[in-house]
């Protein structure tokens, strides 16, 4: 990205730098808090003046020949797309959770007739299943 160049002060702003270099310097040397303080007044205007009169900056300079062309897109996400992907991405978030509740009291319900040695058996059935799973996330994380 190319360097900013500043322009030399001209004018009432000339006179402002000069205010804020003196200013400091001598509210730094002890010659009293007024010199500081229109040291730090000066600076200030400075910096309101710089950040209102930002101007757009160069990103490249190229000669164009007959017959050429540019294309200048701009293909950022909006606020309101930003948004509704969002708000699609809580829907469907909502969604599996619902699911997974009613498999859960599904599962629930059908270990309640069970004996046992059944809720064992089923348990370790469970447990196998979710041991694959987890293999399954480590070798696609890789």
């Amino acid at each position: 990205m190319p360097k900013k160049v500043t322009p030399v002060p001209t004018g009432i702003w000339k006179q402002v730098a000069r205010l804020q270099r003196v200013g400091l310097s001598e509210g730094l040397r002890g010659r009293g808090g007024t010199w500081l303080a229109m040291g730090i007044g000066a600076w200030g205007l400075q910096r309101l003046r710089g950040m209102a009169a930002k101007e757009d900056e160069i990103l490249l300079r190229e000669p164009i020949g007959p017959g050429e062309t540019i294309t200048i897109t701009n293909q950022t996400t909006t606020r309101a797309q930003a948004k509704a992907a969002q708000q699609q991405a809580q829907a469907e978030d909502e969604r599996r959770q619902k699911q997974a509740k009613k498999a859960e009291k599904a599962a629930k319900k059908a270990r309640k007739g069970l004996s046992k040695a059944e809720k064992r058996q089923l348990q370790a059935q469970e447990a196998q299943a979710d041991a694959r799973a987890a293999r399954r996330r480590r070798r696609r994380s890789r």
